[in-house]
């Protein structure tokens, strides 16, 4: 059914294949442009650290509180709108980051940029699952090999802004600016019509299959966000290395997570996603298991790199999954998962301090990251049995 007001046109499928991988780049540029210069933004402000953790929550926040709504205004306004109007609202308010003179100004800006994020994130994905169910292989991992991608080109922006004295206002202006003109072009290419939901013939299983999604997603929420989060702190403070080598830890989760989701998508169509999704797990915790143990930060490094190649595909493959179980709508089903998903990231930093202050670090990683995994492996697996995949649509 097409949306009201929206008419029907020719869509290209192969332009919008390149809109949603470049709408995917776009919101990993947004918050990587700034963050780099966080710095900045605490001296500014005058803040301490643990003033800057509770500022930074904002995002998080908005995120988590926007989420459930976020799914079904997504399904209301239709993916091509949500998207386009989240992305133009991120990139509006991001010189707003520089331009908060309080605390307090700086985490409601974040809390309206974590809350407009959900509409892009869902609507992008609902695309990139319309993509998918016509595309003769696997597309979706890359998709998010381009937002890795755009962070990582927002994030080196940053770095070159602060080393040739750009103050953070006129950067992320000129990012802005630059997100916007962006925008503009991939608009066009989007589909304005969403697929509809497979019919269920048993209703009643809608509220479980919610509840299995959400929960399976906090539970790569912690597989994924601990071992990054604490990737630096870990070669810091186990095993003494400078600063300089402990952002190498994070450097190097980071490209593993690169790698994974441009050749997932091959791993994908060779082995299936079920065999795809445990053979992940098993890397991620193999590579943890390295981490864990590791006798310098040499071992833990190339441990973090294992880590993140296992992590990269977990949540390509559960969006989709999300976006496609049968008899719910993409966007309700996409806004629970990322219900789920965004309170993992906001617990799981909680989880593994508050492990590590009465144990240790290594044993903190290694507990909350294994039961996640487990319980991972566990949901996918029910998950995958009663959600049956919707049918491909025609060619």
């Amino acid at each position: 059914m097409a949306r009201r007001g929206i008419p029907r046109v020719p869509l290209d499928r192969r332009a919008q294949r390149w809109a949603v991988t470049a709408l995917f780049a776009v919101n990993g540029a947004t918050f990587a442009s700034w963050l780099p210069r966080l710095p900045d933004v605490r001296d500014r402000l005058g803040l301490e650290l643990h003033e800057l953790g509770l500022v930074l929550l904002g995002t998080g926040l908005g995120g988590l509180l926007a989420s459930a709504a976020g799914g079904a205004l997504v399904d209301r306004l239709g993916s091509r709108r949500a998207s386009i109007a989240g992305a133009v609202a991120l990139s509006l308010g991001l010189p707003l980051v520089a331009t908060a003179g309080a605390p307090v100004a700086l985490f409601g800006v974040l809390l309206g940029l974590g809350a407009v994020d959900v509409l892009t994130d869902i609507g992008m994905n609902v695309q990139g699952a319309q993509v998918q169910r016509r595309a003769s292989g696997s597309v979706v991992q890359r998709f998010h090999g381009a937002w890795s991608v755009g962070s990582l080109g927002g994030a080196g922006v940053a770095a070159i802004a602060a080393s040739a004295g750009v103050s953070l206002g006129w950067q992320l202006v000129a990012t802005s600016a630059a997100l916007l003109a962006t925008v503009a072009v991939l608009a066009p290419h989007l589909s304005a019509v969403d697929d509809e939901p497979a019919p269920h013939p048993e209703g009643a299983r809608r509220r479980p299959l919610l509840v299995l999604l959400a929960v399976l997603a906090l539970s790569i929420a912690v597989v994924e966000g601990a071992p990054g989060e604490w990737a630096a702190v870990f070669a810091a403070d186990v095993h003494g290395a400078s600063a300089a080598v402990a952002s190498v830890a994070f450097l190097a989760f980071s490209a593993g997570m690169v790698v994974g989701r441009f050749t997932g998508d091959a791993a994908t169509d060779r082995l299936g996603a079920a065999a795809v999704f445990r053979w992940a797990l098993g890397l991620a915790g193999a590579g943890l298991a390295v981490v864990a143990s590791s006798p310098g930060a040499g071992v833990a490094i190339a441990g973090y790199a294992v880590v993140g190649l296992g992590v990269s595909v977990l949540f390509p493959a559960l969006y989709l999954q999300a976006a496609d179980t049968d008899g719910i709508p993409a966007g309700l089903g996409l806004g629970v998962m990322s219900t789920g998903a965004r309170l993992g990231f906001l617990v799981s930093p909680l989880a593994v301090g508050g492990l590590a202050s009465s144990t240790s670090l290594r044993l903190a990683l290694a507990v909350a990251v294994g039961v996640a995994a487990v319980a991972a492996l566990a949901l996918e697996g029910v998950l995958r049995r009663a959600g049956r995949p919707r049918e491909p649509a025609q060619r």
